[in-house]
């Protein structure tokens, strides 16, 4: 009668959970999950399930499949957690300009100054939705931009609450600090700080077309 291998069935479980954890974790805690390639940390898994299975048929000798399994299990936890990590780190470096992550990446930036101003979800418009975002990396700054063309009314009412909400407002062109003020129309800039490292801000401008950006940018 042929046995179960006890270790390495116990390692192909351990290594299956910590394939669903380390899934999870990507999935949850990156703006552009890595699907594809988190899926190769399952590859632990299916090794070690294959070792237990050749253990099983007697293919490969109890003992011999004991250490196989414990050296391979020693080496895939370093491996994973450093693949984990490097997924993590470089999931989202080349940013992204899909509008179906707006609200995701929104809620992640919440707390930055003047975000409180911007829509928190995707706004109605009635025409192209232009958006994008570019993380910041070592030196490279942060971008978070949306301009779409909302109804007249809803355009006015912007008129009417963006000054009270701005820390300087006027045409785009009289803008000195550090930002966008080249564009056309009327600039309202909620909060920026010029530091030399990393400068800061944020603003919305309204267009004479009737188009309205929002922009946060982080040097």
């Amino acid at each position: 009668m042929k046995k179960l291998p006890k270790f390495p069935l116990i390692m192909t479980v351990a290594a299956f959970v910590c394939f669903i954890l380390a899934f999870a974790f990507l999935m949850l805690f990156t703006i552009l999950p890595p699907y594809m390639e988190a899926m190769a940390l399952l590859i632990p898994a299916v090794v070690l399930g294959g070792i237990a299975l050749l253990v099983y048929l007697q293919v490969l000798p109890e003992r011999a499949g004991d250490i196989l399994t414990a050296l391979l299990s020693v080496l895939f936890v370093f491996s994973s957690i450093f693949y984990t990590l490097f997924l993590g780190v470089f999931a989202d470096l080349e940013g992204t300009k899909d509008i179906g992550y707006y609200e995701k990446l929104y809620h992640r930036l919440e707390d930055r100054p003047g975000m409180e101003n911007f829509p928190e979800v995707v706004p109605e418009s009635t025409g192209e939705i232009l958006f994008f975002w570019n993380p910041q990396f070592l030196q490279g700054a942060e971008r978070f931009q949306i301009t779409f063309t909302p109804d007249a009314r809803t355009y006015e009412q912007y008129q009417k609450t963006l000054p009270a909400v701005s820390r300087w407002y006027g045409v785009c062109d009289a803008w000195t600090g550090y930002g966008s003020g080249n564009a056309d129309g009327t600039m309202y800039v909620f909060f920026w700080d010029e530091e030399y490292n990393h400068p800061e801000i944020s603003y919305a401008v309204l267009h004479p077309d009737g188009s309205v950006t929002f922009s946060y940018t982080r040097g």
